[in-house]
């Protein structure tokens, strides 16, 4: 009805004046009901600025109202439900959350870790409870419109973007916090055994701590597992902000796989340039991709150094096979040495004054001298390889003792603090 009532405006607007100084104004395309929503707001706009200039600018024609995108033909009711389960679901989140922390409380208490008095305003429970409450709270509710100006994109033109869309990005982000809570929480590494082991060391099991021994065992299934996660997020969000600014330069914004591709060349830092944001929200968005796609990066370099280390058997079996080799190379170089010498001995022996023996001569005593010369680098090079194993197996053996001695000594200290404690 709005394209139809526009339609009508701009025929009668060209009935009325046929000048060649007149001006097209190009919108750019938007897609669903909230787009919709924001491109009648920008045409209320381009009237109000059409009616106070001097300029005889019009309203769009059929030909540019063609070419922009329609919008979907979801009603508000279905996208009311849809908002509405996501409310449901958030307020039993939020309820399941305070159980949680009541349980935890009076299991804490029943293992004696905390007083039987103890509340969760005196257990430090209620700061945890308050930041987890705040961050799942974050959802688009029912009912809920309104646009934005987050600024301007050119200078005549502010920029809009759907409050409801913020928030169900804010949504996505924050709520992605569940996956690894869930992924730690189910671990190997969190158990009453892991936790016993962990009180003895003076070392709180938490989600942490199991999530850097999960790094340890399985760097790349945790590093490829967060960077798919980090891809669906931000690609998710860009798209939702990108499809407010879609202009005529090739960009088309309504396909998820384009967000997903622009965040992966963003990430992994390449930039072709073929997909990139023109909004504010959306530059910050690909900012904070950019940064975290370093961070996961750098997490797959380090995975990949401490994967290609030996450990102490493999570093043995690696030293044991180098010094055969080099015991080979060792009696090849000797044997070349003494068929040298033999020649030269033989050729010092024969009575000729010829220029072709002479010249044989000096021949035979070149590679002679060559051979003893790589003969003694080789030699010495096998003595102090072996001197270098020997002080290194010896001094990695005194680490692995002064270790294990002070981690005992510090358990030792720990403990005794700790009945110190009591006993006070």
């Amino acid at each position: 009805a709005a394209m139809a009532s526009t339609e009508s405006t701009v025929a009668s607007n060209a009935n009325q004046d046929t000048s060649s100084s007149q001006t097209e104004t190009v919108l750019e395309p938007k897609l669903e009901l909230n787009y919709c929503k924001i491109w009648l707001k920008e045409q209320e706009a381009i009237k109000n600025n059409t009616d106070n200039s001097t300029t005889d600018e019009v309203l769009p024609s059929t030909k540019d109202l063609n070419r922009m995108i329609p919008c979907f033909d979801e009603s508000e009711d279905i996208i009311d439900i849809f908002r509405i389960i996501v409310s449901a679901l958030t307020v039993i989140i939020l309820v399941m959350l305070v159980i949680r922390y009541y349980f935890m409380l009076n299991f804490n208490k029943h293992r004696m870790y905390l007083k039987p008095e103890d509340t969760l305003c005196t257990s430090g429970y209620w700061k945890l409870l308050i930041a987890e409450i705040l961050v799942n709270i974050i959802h688009s509710p029912p009912k809920l419109t309104g646009i934005l100006e987050i600024g301007q994109r050119n200078q005549s033109a502010p920029a809009y973007v759907s409050i409801e869309v913020i928030l169900s990005i804010l949504c996505l982000f924050f709520r992605s916090y569940h996956i690894f809570k869930y992924f730690s929480f189910h671990s190997r590494w969190y158990s009453y055994e892991a936790e016993k082991l962990c009180l003895e060391c003076n070392t709180p099991l938490d989600s942490i701590f199991t999530i850097k021994a999960e790094f340890k065992e399985k760097p790349f299934t945790l590093v490829g597992v967060t960077m798919l996660l980090s891809i669906f997020v931000f690609g998710y969000s860009l798209r939702c902000v990108e499809m407010f600014f879609m202009t005529s330069n090739g960009q088309d914004w309504r396909y998820y796989w384009n967000g997903m591709w622009c965040v992966i060349i963003t990430m992994a830092t390449v930039g072709f340039g073929d997909f990139y944001p023109e909004s504010i929200l959306g530059r910050l968005i690909v900012v904070v991709a950019c940064f975290w796609g370093t961070f996961l990066i750098s997490l797959m370099v380090a995975a990949m150094t401490v994967a290609v280390e030996f450990n102490t058997q493999e570093a043995i079996s690696y030293d044991s096979i180098k010094a055969a080799h080099f015991e080979l190379q060792f009696g090849t170089e000797a044997t070349i040495l003494i068929q040298n010498a033999l020649r030269y001995r033989w050729l010092l022996h024969r009575a000729d004054d010829s220029t072709d023996f002479y010249m044989a001569k000096s021949v035979a005593f070149q590679k002679l001298k060559n051979s003893v010369e790589k003969f003694r680098k080789l030699k010495k090079s096998k003595n102090d390889s072996i001197e270098a194993m020997i002080i290194e197996l010896s001094v990695n053996k005194i680490e692995e003792n002064l270790t294990v001695e002070m981690e005992k000594i510090k358990n030792q200290l720990q403990v005794v603090d700790k009945i110190k404690g009591l006993l006070e």
